[in-house]
C-alpha cells in the first residue's frame, strides 16, 4: 500500500507518461535507410554510451558535426509534431545484445524534451524496448518517440545475437 507522498509521485510519473507521442513511418523510407547505413557504416563508434556514470556501456556515436543531417531531422520532427524546438545535441547509441541500459532521465529542465527515432531494423517483439517505468514500447524501425527529458526511462538490448539497435536521440527544448 502506497503512503499518500509515494501515490502523489506515482501519479505524477503516470501522468508525464501520457505525454510520450509516439509517431510510426516518421521519415520516407529511403530517408531511414540511408540514416540507417550511415550510421552503421560511416560513422565512428566508440565504446563511451551510457545511461549514466558507472553504468553498462554501448556504442555512441556523435552526430555533433553532421550539420546538415541534423537541421534535416529536427525539421522533420518539428513539422510532423507542428512544434518549435531548438536542438541541443544529437547522437547515436547502438547496442548489441547484453548492452541493455538503465533506469535514468535526460538532462534539462521543464522546456527539455528528448527525441528518440529508432533507426535499426525492426525487433523482435519484447527486443530492444524502450521502456518507461509503466510502458514498454517495442522497437520498431522508423518509430519516433516525443517526451519530457524528465520521464524516467531506459533502452532495452536486442535479444537476438549480432544485431545492432540503433536510436537517434534528439536533445531539444521548447521555444
Amino acid at each position: 500500500m502506497l503512503n499518500q507522498k509515494d501515490l502523489v509521485k506515482e501519479l505524477i510519473v503516470q501522468e508525464k507518461e501520457k505525454d510520450v507521442k509516439v509517431v510510426d513511418n516518421f521519415l520516407p523510407v529511403p530517408l531511414i535507410k540511408l540514416l540507417h547505413q550511415h550510421i552503421l557504416k560511416d560513422l565512428p563508434h566508440t565504446m563511451t554510451g551510457c545511461s549514466k556514470e558507472g553504468d553498462t556501456p554501448f556504442y555512441y556515436v556523435d552526430l555533433q558535426n553532421e550539420f546538415f543531417l541534423n537541421k534535416i531531422i529536427l525539421t522533420y520532427i518539428c513539422n510532423t509534431l507542428k512544434i518549435n524546438l531548438t536542438l541541443i545535441r544529437m547522437y547515436c547509441n547502438v547496442q548489441y545484445q547484453h548492452m541493455n541500459g538503465e533506469w535514468h532521465t535526460d538532462t534539462g529542465d521543464g522546456s527539455s524534451r528528448t527525441v528518440l527515432i529508432m533507426i535499426s531494423d525492426t525487433l523482435s517483439k519484447n527486443s530492444g524496448c524502450f521502456c518507461t517505468k509503466n510502458n514498454k514500447y517495442d522497437f520498431i524501425q522508423n518509430r519516433l518517440l516525443f517526451f519530457p527529458a524528465d520521464i524516467i526511462h531506459k533502452g532495452l538490448a536486442p535479444t537476438e545475437k549480432g544485431v545492432a539497435r540503433i536510436t537517434l536521440a534528439c536533445k531539444t527544448k521548447l521555444i
